[in-house]
């Protein structure tokens, strides 16, 4: 992993929880585990399938980690839980560019303009 000061890490929590009802022996492809990598260390991962079964990794050919399952018939229930600590570079900042009032925006970017409801 390239080297940054602890302060310009951010930690992020990813995960998945998944429940199925299976009626026979069905494979399933899962795509939810973070690689190690150049910008991105995974810190603390777990996973859990209900009932346990093998997972098999087969890592593609841009790196991403698909597990290969074979669930039993009944419930069948996966989890992932990951830390992972990626660059958290300081937001550019544009002092030269150009400033538009609100009022002469076009309608369409006005969206553009609240904040996100993914990040408090």
């Amino acid at each position: 992993m390239e080297q940054h000061s602890s302060a310009s890490l951010l930690h992020v929590r990813v995960g998945c929880d998944v429940r199925y009802e299976v009626e026979h022996p069905t494979p399933m492809l899962f795509l939810v585990e973070v690689p190690d990598g150049d910008e991105q260390h995974v810190l603390q991962a777990t996973q859990i399938t209900e009932p346990p079964v093998p997972i098999e990794r087969i890592r593609d050919g841009y790196g991403s980690i698909v597990w290969r399952v074979v669930a039993p018939p009944g419930p069948f229930h996966l989890r992932y839980d990951a830390v992972v600590a990626v660059p958290s570079p300081p937001d550019p900042v544009f002092l030269d560019l150009p400033k538009t009032p609100i009022e002469q925006l076009p309608g369409e970017v006005i969206s553009y303009l609240w904040p996100t409801r993914y990040c408090p």
